[in-house]
C-alpha cells in the first residue's frame, strides 16, 4: 500500500464510489474511434476531476533511454517547457515521487509535499500528491498517473485504490492498442512481402516492422548455407550490420547455431549466462549485453535461418531487460512470414528453372536439327567448290558458291549467337540501374533513323532505380523496338512510356505499343514459346529471350494490344525501395522536478 507522509484525513468524503465515473471511463476504453492518446488524455481529466486533483499528468515509460516522459496533462499551469522538465530533475538526482513509483512499482501518497522526502517542487502551489503504478501483465511498469492539489490531505486511500483501479484498466488498453498494432502490421507484412523481389527489401521490412513493435538495440537475420553448413549474416540493424555476409555461426554453435540446429526458439533474460552463449559477435559490449530472442526462420520442411533480436542491460533498475512471451510470439510469427517469402522465392527460381531446362532440351534438338542443315549445305558448298578447283574456271562460276558458302556459314553463326542468347538470358551480374536512362539509350541505338515509324517517349520524372543486368534488358528492349519497326515496313508510331503501378513505387510498368497488325488472339499464349515466328528471319528465340529476361529480374511481361489495332508489350520491374531511412529527430519530453 501507499508509503504516505501523512495519514491524511481519512473522513474526507471520496467522490469516486459513483459508478457513473467508471462508466464513463469504461466507455473511453472500449471506444474504437478515437486514437490511444485521445483516450488516455481524456481518462486523465475524468479522473483528475473525480479526485478534486487541481492538476494532473500520466508519464510514460521510455525503457530505451530509461526514462519516464510526461506524455498527457491536466489542469492549470502547464506549458511546454515544464512538462518536458519535469522527469528529467527527478532522474538526475534520483528523487520525485513519480520516479519513486516507477522505481519501486507501488503507490505513493503524501498529504504535505513540504515534508515530504522524495518531493521535488515545480509549482509553488502545491501541498498533497498521489501517485499510482501502471502495471502491465508482466508486472512491468508501464508508467505512472499522478495528481496533485494545493489542499493539504487531499486524498484519501480511496482515492489511491480509485486511481490505481483506472490505472489497471490504461494498462489494459495499452497493451490492447500494442497488439492490435502488431496484429495489423503482420496482416500488412504478409500482404506487402508478396510484392517484394529482393531478399534485401523484404530484410529492410521486416526489420522495420519489428522496429516499431519492439524495443531493441541489435535485429539481425541470418540464413542457413546449407553447403557448408553455416550461417551467413545477411541484415542487420544495429552495431553487427558492418559485418553483413562476414558474421557466421556454425550449425549448433552458440544460441543462434543451437536455434538453426533445433528448430526452436530462445528466450533469455541475460544470454551471456546461457551456457550456449558464444559471444562470438558483439552487437553490445559484453557487460551491457541485456535480453535475447533467437527464432528460427522455417521454410516449408526446414530451417532456412535464424532471426535474432538483441536488447541492452539498463542501468535502471527499474527497466526490463528481458522479453516477453508477448514478444517471443510476435518474432515467431515474424520470422514465419519471412519464411515464406524466402520459401517463395526460391520456388520461383525453381519454376523459372525448369521452364528454362524444357526450352532448352527443345531448343537443342531443334537447334541440332538447324545446324546439321546449314553444315550440310556447307559441305555441298564445298564439294562444289573443291570440284571447281580442279578445272580451269573464272570468278564468275566461283563467285555464286563462295557467296552461299558465306551465307551458311553467316546463318550458322546467327543461330549459334541466338543459343547463346537462349542459354545466358537468366545469368544476370545486377548494379542499381535508372531504368528512363537505360530505357532512352536502348531505343535511340536500336530505332532507325531513317525509319518511317514515329518514335514517341514519355517517361515518367520521378521513378526510383531498380536492380538490373543493364546490358540485358537493354538488348530486351531493342527487340522490342526491332519487333515493332519490322511489323510496321509501311510507316507508323512506336510509343515506349513508364510510370510507377501505384503510389508506392515499388514497381514500374514499362510500356512498348505500336500501329502495326497486332498479335491475333491465338497466338498471344505462343509468343514468348521459343521458335514460335510469324517471321522468316531469325530462330524464333527473341520474345523467348526477352521474357528470360524479364522473368530473371522477377518481373512480368504480357501482350495487352488488340489485333487490327498495334501491339502493346506491358513489362512490370520491380524498383528497389530500401533507400536509407530519413533521419527524425524527436523532441522527447522528460521529467525535471515533477512532483
Amino acid at each position: 500500500m501507499s508509503e504516505a507522509q501523512s495519514a491524511g484525513r481519512e473522513n474526507h468524503v471520496c467522490p469516486v464510489a459513483s459508478t457513473g465515473v467508471f462508466s464513463c471511463i469504461s466507455r473511453l476504453l472500449l471506444s474504437h474511434d478515437r486514437s490511444l492518446n485521445d483516450i488516455l488524455d481524456a481518462i486523465l481529466v475524468e479522473a483528475m476531476k473525480a479526485v478534486e486533483a487541481d492538476r494532473a499528468f500520466i508519464a510514460l515509460a521510455d525503457y530505451e533511454h530509461g526514462e519516464l516522459a510526461v506524455r498527457f496533462t491536466a489542469g492549470e499551469g502547464w506549458n511546454e517547457q515544464n512538462t518536458a522538465l519535469r522527469l528529467k530533475v527527478s532522474q538526475k538526482t534520483g528523487k520525485g515521487i513519480t520516479s519513486h513509483v516507477a522505481a519501486t512499482g507501488r503507490p505513493y501518497r503524501t498529504g504535505d509535499v513540504t515534508t515530504d522526502p522524495y518531493y521535488i517542487s515545480h509549482f509553488d502551489d502545491v501541498r498533497s500528491e498521489v501517485a499510482v503504478p501502471v502495471v502491465n501483465a508482466y508486472g512491468r511498469v508501464e508508467g505512472v498517473i499522478n495528481m496533485e492539489s494545493a489542499r493539504a490531505d487531499a486524498f484519501s486511500e480511496q482515492h489511491e485504490e480509485f486511481l490505481l483501479a483506472v490505472a489497471n484498466l490504461v494498462a489494459l488498453r495499452i497493451l490492447a492498442d500494442q497488439q492490435e498494432k502488431r496484429q495489423a502490421a503482420l496482416v500488412s507484412l504478409g500482404r506487402e512481402l508478396a510484392r517484394f523481389s529482393r531478399s534485401a527489401d523484404v530484410f529492410r521490412k521486416v526489420m522495420d516492422l519489428v522496429a516499431s513493435a519492439i524495443s531493441f538495440q541489435d535485429c539481425s537475420i541470418f540464413l542457413l548455407n546449407p553447403e557448408e553448413n553455416v550461417l551467413v549474416l545477411e541484415a542487420s540493424r544495429g552495431r553487427l550490420g558492418e559485418q553483413v555476409h562476414q558474421a557466421r555461426y556454425r550449425v549448433g554453435e552458440g544460441i543462434t547455431g543451437w536455434v538453426a540446429q533445433n528448430g526452436k526458439p530462445v528466450r533469455t533474460r541475460d544470454p551471456r549466462n546461457d551456457p550456449r552463449w558464444r559471444g562470438l559477435h558483439e552487437e553490445l559490449a559484453p557487460e551491457t549485453v541485456g535480453g535475447l530472442i533467437a527464432v528460427p526462420i522455417m521454410g516449408y520442411d526446414r530451417v532456412l535461418g535464424v532471426f535474432r533480436v538483441l536488447r541492452r542491460r539498463s542501468e535502471y533498475a527499474w527497466v526490463p531487460n528481458d522479453f516477453t512471451q508477448d514478444d517471443e510470439d510476435f518474432i515467431v510469427a515474424t520470422a514465419s512470414i519471412l519464411g515464406a517469402v524466402l520459401d517463395s522465392f526460391e520456388l520461383v527460381k525453381r519454376v523459372i528453372a525448369a521452364e528454362r531446362m524444357a526450352a532448352w532440351g527443345e531448343m537443342s534438338a531443334r537447334s541440332a536439327h538447324m545446324i546439321g542443315n546449314r553444315v550440310f549445305a556447307i559441305k555441298g558448298d564445298l564439294n562444289e567448290l573443291r570440284h571447281l578447283s580442279r578445272q580451269e574456271c573464272s570468278a564468275e562460276k566461283l563467285a555464286p558458291v563462295i557467296e552461299s558458302l558465306e551465307k551458311g556459314i553467316f546463318r550458322l553463326e546467327e543461330i549459334l549467337a541466338e543459343f547463346r542468347e537462349f542459354v545466358v538470358a537468366t545469368k544476370l551480374n545486377t548494379n542499381p540501374v535508372s531504368l528512363n536512362e537505360l530505357l532512352e539509350e536502348a531505343v535511340r541505338e536500336s530505332f532507325p533513323r531513317n525509319s518511317g515509324v514515329r518514335l514517341e517517349l514519355d517517361l515518367h520524372p520521378d521513378l526510383p532505380l531498380v536492380e538490373a543486368d543493364a546490358s540485358k534488358l537493354r538488348r530486351c528492349f531493342s527487340e522490342l523496338v526491332e519487333n515493332s519497326i519490322n511489323f510496321q515496313q509501311e510507316g507508323g508510331v512506336l510509343r515506349v512510356s513508364t510510370e510507377p503501378v501505384d503510389s508506392d513505387k515499388d514497381r514500374i510498368r514499362i510500356v512498348f505499343e505500336d500501329r502495326g497488325p497486332g498479335i491475333p488472339e491465338e497466338n498471344k499464349k505462343l509468343i514468348f514459346r521459343p521458335f514460335f515466328s510469324t517471321r522468316s528471319k531469325g530462330m524464333g528465340l527473341g520474345l523467348s529471350i526477352v521474357k528470360g529476361i524479364i522473368d530473371a529480374h522477377r518481373g512480368t511481361i504480357r501482350e495487352t494490344g488488340e489485333e487490327g489495332e498495334g501491339a502493346r508489350f506491358e513489362i512490370i520491374l520491380p524498383a528497389i525501395t530500401d533507400t536509407p531511412d530519413a533521419a527524425e529527430t524527436k523532441a522527447e519530453r522528460r521529467d525535471q522536478t515533477g512532483d
